[in-house]
């Protein structure tokens, strides 16, 4: 694997992230691949919701806060700002 590649990191980070004990990991995946790609705002809103289901509340607020004062720039990550809401147990905000 190519240590410098994004979207490797990416997918480490979505595989771990399906095993509820391992956020940390995951959590570590995704922040170097943020790192990697420039700061994507789509791969910050995937660690936002990592940040919900791990309890990490603050953090996942804080972040999906600022992605969304900026989705008129990228309208598109509206169902990724819905994901980390779930993640928060929040169903209803839209």
């Amino acid at each position: 694997m190519d240590s410098g590649f994004a979207v490797a990191h990416y997918g480490i980070g979505a595989g771990v992230r399906a095993k509820s004990t391992w956020h940390d990991e995951a959590i570590a995946e995704f922040q170097r691949a943020i790192e990697l790609s420039g700061h994507s705002g789509g791969l910050r809103l995937h660690l936002a919701y990592v940040y919900a289901v791990s309890g990490r509340k603050e953090e996942a607020i804080k972040m999906v806060k600022s992605l969304e004062a900026r989705q008129d720039q990228n309208p598109s990550a509206d169902a990724n700002v819905a994901l980390v809401y779930v993640g928060l147990g929040d169903r209803d905000r839209r």
